[in-house]
């Protein structure tokens, strides 16, 4: 994905039904690597706030790089 952009809307389809199917009475977590071609990349803010809304939705912990 890129930095600057949100993730495509099949990749938002795929994260969704993932949450969807997820045990909620397990642990788990969404870790965000960026990087781009001259290493890592710092997301956008809207980025990290979609991510963190995802992960909130599938009862995930949330580990963006900073």
């Amino acid at each position: 994905m890129r930095a600057d952009q949100l993730l495509p809307d099949h990749m938002q389809s795929w994260l969704g039904l993932c949450m969807g199917l997820r045990d909620h009475q397990r642990e788990g977590a969404l870790v965000v690597l960026v990087t781009d071609a001259t290493g890592p990349a710092d997301p956008s803010p809207s980025l990290l706030d979609y991510l963190q809304t995802a992960a909130a939705v599938g009862g995930l912990v949330f580990f963006p790089r900073r």
